[in-house]
């Protein structure tokens, strides 16, 4: 693994209990043409995105964003691998979403690669855009599995792929998730 390009799409749930109450409150009243009152997020969530979770550090990002630099990092023992993330709040209640950019030293096709991922444990590949098919997280609520989909080999950048994760963040970390694709990638001598 050479770099990674992450923004992640997080549930409310990941902002504890009065975030979901908060969401569930905006969105009623808003659809019944009252107003939303914001106490938990500086900024109403029903019907919104917040490109900012967690307080800004020195150099731009947030603290969410360096946590999941640094954790990935740490997890995968790669402290100097080319990292970003932008952390976005999103109006779900749970299920956290990560369009992921990779760049890995070998080169495969991303059928090679959907495979791969298909036969490892904990990860389900849901992968057929043609038919609609590929994760969300209305089917990712309560499952122990990450659910990949959208592999795209990057048209112009070689050994470069994109993929859409989503897991249930209340059922399963997002350590294990970034464990669980790097050891199959590993396996496969992707990495």
């Amino acid at each position: 693994l050479k770099e990674v390009f992450v923004a992640t799409y997080q549930s409310v749930s990941g902002a504890g209990n009065a975030a979901m109450q908060e969401l569930a409150q905006q969105t009623m009243s808003l659809l019944t043409e009252g107003t939303a009152d914001c106490e938990v997020f500086p900024h109403r969530i029903a019907f919104n995105l917040i490109p900012q979770i967690g307080t800004p550090t020195e150099n731009g990002y947030t603290e969410e964003e360096m946590k999941v630099v640094n954790e990935c990092r740490r997890i995968l023992k790669m402290p100097k691998l080319h990292i970003s993330c932008t952390a976005v709040r999103v109006p779900v209640f749970a299920c956290h979403g990560e369009a992921v950019q990779i760049r890995t030293e070998r080169e495969c096709s991303a059928g090679e690669l959907a495979q791969i991922l298909a036969s490892k444990q904990g990860l389900t590949v849901l992968d057929a855009p043609k038919q609609f098919i590929y994760p969300m997280p209305i089917n990712a609520v309560e499952a122990m599995d990450t659910m990949v989909g959208r592999i795209r080999k990057h048209p112009s950048l070689p050994c470069t792929f994109d993929l859409w994760l989503v897991a249930d963040n209340l059922w399963k970390g997002a350590a294990l998730n970034a464990v669980q694709i790097a050891g199959a990638m590993a396996e496969s001598g992707l990495l």
